[in-house]
C-alpha cells in the first residue's frame, strides 16, 4: 500500500466518522425535540408533588440528549479539518512532505541524502 492509498484511505474513513457523527447528533436532537414536546410550555416543576423526582428525572434526559447532540457535532470539525489536509489533490509525492497548518501549506527543507 503506498502513501497516498494509505492518505485516501483515512480521508475516506474521517469522513464517513464525520458522516456518522452528523447522524447521531441529529438523532440526539430530534429525541430531545420529541421529549421536550411532551412538557407543555411554561409548565413548572411541582415542588412537594409526588412527581417532581420523575420530572427533574426527565428534563436532565432531555437537557443529557441535548448536550450529547452538541458534543456530536462537534466532534467532525477537527475530522473535517484534518481530512482537508489529507486529500488527494494535494501536491504530496514520495520525494517532498507537505504538512498543512491552518491555511499555510509549508514544505520541509529536503534531507540530506535528497540534496545529492
Amino acid at each position: 500500500m503506498t502513501r497516498r492509498e494509505r492518505m485516501e484511505h483515512r480521508l475516506e474513513q474521517r469522513r464517513e466518522w464525520a458522516q456518522k457523527a452528523q447522524q447521531r447528533s441529529t438523532a440526539h436532537f430530534d429525541t430531545s425535540h420529541t421529549m421536550a414536546d411532551r412538557i407543555p410550555f411554561g409548565q413548572p416543576i411541582l415542588v412537594g408533588h409526588h412527581s417532581e423526582r420523575a420530572d427533574r428525572r426527565y428534563r436532565g434526559q432531555i437537557a443529557g440528549h441535548m448536550d450529547r447532540g452538541v458534543e456530536e457535532i462537534r466532534r467532525p470539525q477537527p475530522l473535517k479539518r484534518r481530512g482537508l489536509s489529507l486529500t488527494p489533490e494535494s501536491p504530496c509525492s514520495a520525494r517532498t512532505r507537505v504538512e498543512t497548518i491552518g491555511c499555510l501549506t509549508v514544505q520541509p527543507a529536503l534531507r540530506y541524502s535528497e540534496r545529492r
